[in-house]
C-alpha cells in the first residue's frame, strides 16, 4: 500500500537553506506535506492505479515476540530493489539495542547493508540503504532488557514523487506573498515530478502477498507472472 515515510530531513536534501522558506507563524511543513500526500494520491487515482496495490513491501519482521537475546530474522527474497528500511512498533527496556540488515545476493555471504541503533524514546526509525541485494535478514543484538519490533522494506521511487510536490507547495505558499523568484523552481519541481511519475516502473501487489504480480510503466501494464 502507498504510504509515505520521508521527513523534513529527507527533504533539506532536495533544497538548499530549507528553513528559511518558513513562514514565522509555523514550526514545520506539516500543511504542505498533508496536501502533497493528497495531490500525489489523487494523481495515481485519476492515472486508473489502486493505490492499496502500490509500493508493495517486503516484511522482515512482525512484533509480538519479545526479544531477550540476539535474533537472526528468516531470509526473505527482494525482487525489486527496495532500499529503504522502516523500523515499527517499537518496545524497549533496558540499553541501547542494534538492528543490522544483512544482504547477500547468493544466500550464503552476507554483509551488513545498515544498521539501525533502538534507544529508549524510539518509536520508529528508518534509513535508506545504498547498495542492493537479492535476499536479505535482520540481526539483533540484545545485550540487556528486551527489544520488541516490526520491521519492512519498500521502495525509494515514491520518496522522490512525494519530496518533489511537497517543495512545490512550500514554495507555492511563498509564492503567494508576491514573490516570484519561485516560479523558476515550481516549474523545474513539476518537471520533475512529471518526469519521475512517467518514467517509472511502478510494481503491483493485486494479491496483497508481497509478490509484485505486474508492473505499469507509461501507463503499460507488463505481467510479471
Amino acid at each position: 500500500m502507498l504510504k509515505v515515510y520521508i521527513n523534513e530531513t529527507d527533504l533539506k536534501g532536495y533544497a538548499v537553506k530549507l528553513t528559511g522558506l518558513m513562514w514565522t507563524d509555523e514550526t514545520d511543513y506539516s500543511a504542505q506535506k498533508a496536501v502533497a500526500i493528497d495531490k500525489v494520491f489523487n494523481h495515481f487515482t485519476r492515472e486508473g492505479y489502486d493505490i492499496r496495490e502500490l509500493m508493495p513491501q517486503l516484511t522482515l519482521r512482525t512484533s509480538g515476540t519479545v526479544l531477550t537475546a540476539n535474533e537472526t530474522t528468516a531470509i526473505k527474497e527482494d525482487t525489486i530493489n527496495r532500499r529503504r528500511l522502516y523500523i515499527d512498533n517499537i518496545t524497549f527496556t533496558g540499553q541501547d539495542k542494534t538492528i543490522e540488515l544483512q544482504g547477500s545476493n547468493d544466500g550464503t555471504n552476507y554483509y551488513t547493508t545498515g544498521t539501525v541503533t533502538i534507544s529508549e524514546n524510539d518509536t520508529s526509525k528508518t534509513v535508506v540503504i545504498y547498495d542492493s541485494y537479492k535476499y536479505y535478514k535482520l540481526v539483533s543484538t540484545v545485550s540487556t532488557g528486551s527489544l520488541d519490533y516490526s520491521a519492512l522494506l519498500v521502495e525509494t521511487i515514491y520518496d522522490e514523487l512525494f519530496a518533489y510536490k511537497w517543495l512545490w507547495w512550500i514554495y507555492y505558499d511563498m509564492r503567494k506573498a508576491g514573490d516570484d523568484q519561485f516560479d523558476v523552481k515550481m516549474q523545474e519541481l513539476e518537471r520533475l515530478y512529471e518526469d519521475a511519475f512517467i518514467k517509472t516502473k511502478f510494481f503491483l501487489d493485486t494479491d496483497n502477498n508481497e509478490i509484485p504480480d505486474s508492473s505499469s510503466e507509461k501507463s503499460n501494464i507488463t505481467m510479471l507472472k
